[in-house]
């Protein structure tokens, strides 16, 4: 019998062994079942648009900033997965394409070859590279649930670093990675807002970190696939409030006013969006009416926490407007704008007018038509589907809404803007799968019906 459990104990050990080795084939195909391939580019991008610039790397005069090397990488990874399973064409691709390109032909007409080989190519890769990431990666409405809740420890992360720089007074991220990387970031200062730093994390500016914070609650709310993910979620987006930005705020005021909207709408079928579209328009009549100074001068002096910076956007909108107004077609190119001496700060703060005055209106409408191409082909196939699709298209679309009424005060750049390109890309492959609707008695869906339901309803290719 001794000689019996002495032989046991090898195999024993050798079993345990064998057990362990067999075990971690086992987890990896159960990481590829729970997520696709196809959504790993999509992935990678969104959390490199979380990252700082001074993990940037200097080719040939042209900064590639990390979202830009991850966009280049797995380039390769998308066109195969187009390749092997294209997507349906849609309008929006062919806007998408264009402004691409006018980003690079404009700066050759106004500028030289030099700037648009390194700006235009640049902006191009920040608006085509992240759409194409977000269109290829989508086949249904359930791989839009598993992306975000990929992204949930980035966003918690970055809510961390905004509350502990917003708390410590002081700037703590930007500067430590510029240290290893050797790329220092140029000094900042932050005017306190309420006794606190306004935090910036990884992100050019506190602005365009609120903006982004603000955008995931749509996303938390209705595209979370679970309660956990959407608590989470709705955490990192509440440490937005540490940026202190008027057009976080504001964003956040939008994107909680619409999701009231939508859930009012469902309990009591009241057409909320109809009701909202004559509220804001009855609004603005009697703001018009009552004022003597407009809408716009309304909005800065009551909805802004610094008036003194939305007055100085009034004068940006005079001057930069004039300049595209004199340049509609190509814009005017990477040279500066003319302003009074006293407006020494050559940043406009409006996305939308920035672009529009650099390469003219072209590129500012096929932008646009991106951007709210992406809202209306999330929503598009609402009627078809079951409710919890139903919400992941009014996510994202209540996502790049917020975004588009930002880029009116706020200018986006850098990762910011390739995450909203990446939204739209993910919007548009939402709206332009095959959708089939299958019988459901009496007018509701099944109780008690799993999670996969909705993925049955969904057949065929993006």
């Amino acid at each position: 019998m001794s000689n019996g459990a002495m032989n046991s104990r090898p195999m024993s050990g050798g079993a345990s062994n064998n057990g362990a080795v067999a075990a971690r084939p086992a987890i990896g195909r159960k990481i590829r079942e729970r997520i696709p391939a196809r959504l790993w580019p999509a992935i990678l991008v969104g959390y490199s648009c979380l990252l700082p610039k001074e993990m940037s790397v200097d080719v040939v005069g042209a900064n590639l900033f990390p979202w830009r090397v991850m966009m280049i990488l797995v380039l390769p990874w998308v066109i195969r997965s187009l390749i092997k399973d294209p997507v349906r064409f849609s309008i929006v691709d062919l806007f998408a394409g264009l402004a691409s390109l006018w980003f690079v032909l404009s700066l050759l007409v106004m500028d030289t070859v030099e700037d648009a080989l390194i700006v235009g190519v640049s902006q191009l890769i920040d608006l085509a590279f992240a759409y194409i990431a977000g269109r290829a990666a989508i086949r249904s409405y359930h791989d839009f649930r598993t992306f975000f809740a990929c992204l949930i420890p980035g966003l918690l992360a970055v809510a961390a670093i905004l509350a502990a720089e917003s708390i410590a007074n002081r700037t703590l991220l930007r500067p430590f990675v510029g240290e290893l990387f050797g790329n220092l970031p140029a000094y900042f200062y932050s005017k306190p807002r309420f006794g606190l730093t306004r935090a910036m994390g990884p992100f050019a500016h506190p602005i365009v970190a609120g903006v982004i914070m603000s955008s995931l609650i749509p996303l938390a709310w209705f595209g979370a696939r679970n309660n956990r993910v959407r608590v989470l979620g709705l955490i990192a987006a509440a440490c937005g409030i540490f940026t202190f930005s008027s057009a976080a705020v504001l964003a956040a005021i939008l994107g909680v006013g619409l999701i009231s909207l939508l859930l009012i709408r469902r309990h009591f079928q009241i057409p909320a969006l109809t009701i909202a579209a004559f509220y804001i328009m009855l609004m603005l009549l009697l703001t018009s009416v009552v004022s003597e100074s407009g809408i716009l001068s309304v909005a800065i002096r009551y909805l802004t926490l610094d008036p003194g910076s939305g007055y100085y956007r009034l004068l940006i909108w005079n001057y930069a407007g004039a300049e595209a107004l004199n340049n509609p077609i190509f814009g005017i190119g990477v040279r500066d704008w003319h302003r009074p001496d006293w407006m020494f700060d050559p940043t406009i703060d409006a996305f939308w007018l920035a672009i529009t005055m650099r390469h003219g209106f072209p590129l500012g409408f096929a932008v646009l038509m991106v951007v709210f191409g992406g809202i209306f082909e999330a929503v598009k196939n609402n009627s078809n589907v079951s409710s919890e699709d139903r919400n992941t298209g009014y996510a994202t679309a209540i996502a790049l809404t917020a975004f588009a009424f930002c880029g009116v005060t706020v200018h986006i750049w850098e990762g910011v803007v390739s995450w909203m390109y990446l939204l739209a890309g993910l919007s548009v492959s939402l709206g332009t799968q095959r959708v089939r609707s299958l019988p459901i008695r009496n007018g509701a869906e099944p109780s008690g019906a799993s999670p996969a339901y909705a993925s049955t309803r969904i057949a065929g290719r993006v």
